[in-house]
């Protein structure tokens, strides 16, 4: 790429930070508002653990839970990423597993990402690349369960993009699959999203192309169900989320529409992706999100779900309050779980809402915190574990976890991990 076009580009940069700034300001005033999910929300509370890694800034995490029961972390420290796991539900860790060196932009939307297959592993991150924000997807491969790592091999050939991420990565029975955001256009206002495959990380199919105008920088949310890959993304005119499909052997992508019809148009981005997962109920398949709008009269996070797999979407309610950001959602058997941060008379607080299939009310929980923490939740068991982090006195950010136990509603093994 040219000087001028990097300059061109660099401006373009500028310019949605700018915007993106705008956005939130003029949103000030609706951020600190009562909450609207309901009354007397339960408190979680925590112990303070010892965390394996020490006081240590952590940029971003990754977390999922294998078919037999361990708990998998990948995390940057944005100078070197690490491995480790937890055999008994997080009450005790395996040292940290070095994977790489090298500077990268993995943080808090853009995250470091991990897959496990069998004993095969891949974690991918965004290199810190030549202007700020830019980057190439760089990856690490175990074949012995995460002991050993070697470097995997980008899918994309050499300078056709230097600029890609906000990556989703997963695994099923026969490959891993990788979607990211891909800035080969160079157009400065809107990205593609791309779609690989791979059989063991290292030698990866052609990649193809899902949608050729896509938000900037908003994350993905990607699940598999019965041999199908659903990707929700967001979109570029209107801002509103969308979805898309892919079967195995099939020609492309079938892109299936929006997933809540806001009409949201907004020059910039938002900085906030959605959260899509999938349960049965009754011989029924339920397909679950939540997305967020900045549309003035809709302002916050919201909860749809669908009943034809994702070809036509119902509106369920707001999620929390026009402050709700930075959301995500798994499934305990029949039981949906949505996990998001706002913000209430100044105080920041991570939420937690429980929905039944029944209808029964929900269920909520919440967590004082000190600032941004970027909840993550996974299913363990009958339990529900969520991560987050938080910044200590010195500044730096320690990456905590707690577990819900879904029968009790109470919580055990709390503490810090990283």
């Amino acid at each position: 790429m040219s000087v001028k076009n990097k300059f061109i580009v660099f401006l373009a940069l500028l310019t949605v930070l700018a915007i993106f700034l705008l956005f939130y300001q003029l949103n000030s005033t609706r951020l600190d508002t009562a909450p609207t999910e309901g009354k007397g929300p339960l408190p979680l509370s925590f112990t303070v653990d010892k965390t394996p890694l020490g006081t240590k800034k952590i940029n971003s995490f990754d977390t999922t839970v294998d078919d037999g029961g361990r708990i998998h972390l990948a995390v940057d420290d944005g100078l070197a990423r690490y491995y480790l796991w937890s055999d008994n539900g997080g009450a005790l860790w395996s040292k940290p597993v070095h994977v790489a060196d090298g500077p990268s932009s993995a943080m808090p939307g853009n995250d470091i990402r991990f897959a496990v297959k069998g004993s095969q592993q891949i974690i991918v991150w965004k290199e810190n690349g030549e202007l700020p924000g830019w980057g190439r997807a760089q990856m690490a491969v175990s074949n012995d369960a995460g002991l050993q790592w070697q470097p995997g091999k980008n899918p994309v050939e050499k300078d056709i993009s230097l600029n890609q991420g906000y990556f989703s990565l997963l695994a099923d029975q026969n490959n891993f699959h990788l979607l990211w955001l891909d800035d080969r256009k160079e157009s400065g206002h809107d990205m593609q999203l791309r779609y690989s495959q791979s059989s063991n990380g290292l030698n990866w199919q052609e990649d193809t192309l899902v949608d050729n105008s896509v938000c900037t920088c908003c994350w993905l949310s990607v699940e598999t169900f019965e041999k199908k890959i659903f990707a929700l993304y967001r979109g570029t005119t209107p801002r509103d989320m969308k979805i898309a499909a892919y079967e195995s052997d099939s020609k492309g992508w079938d892109k299936m529409g929006r997933v809540g019809e806001f009409d949201w148009h907004f020059t910039g981005c938002p900085h906030q992706g959605g959260a899509f997962t999938v349960s049965t109920h009754d011989n029924a398949t339920i397909f679950h999100s939540v997305v967020f709008t900045g549309h003035s009269e809709m302002l916050g996070l919201h909860y749809l779900f669908s009943l034809d797999q994702g070809a036509s979407w119902q509106y369920k309610q707001p999620i929390g309050n026009t402050s709700a950001r930075h959301v995500d959602i798994a499934t305990v058997g029949e039981q949906v779980f949505i996990a998001w941060q706002e913000i209430v008379k100044q105080q920041h607080y991570i939420k937690i809402m429980q929905i039944s299939p029944n209808r029964e009310p929900s269920t909520h929980y919440h967590k004082k915190v000190p600032g941004y923490a970027y909840p993550r939740i996974v299913a363990y068991g009958n339990t529900l574990k969520l991560f987050w982090l938080e910044k200590n006195q010195s500044n730096l950010q320690d990456l905590k976890m707690t577990t819900l136990s879904i029968s009790t509603n109470n919580t055990t093994h709390s503490g810090i991990i990283l």
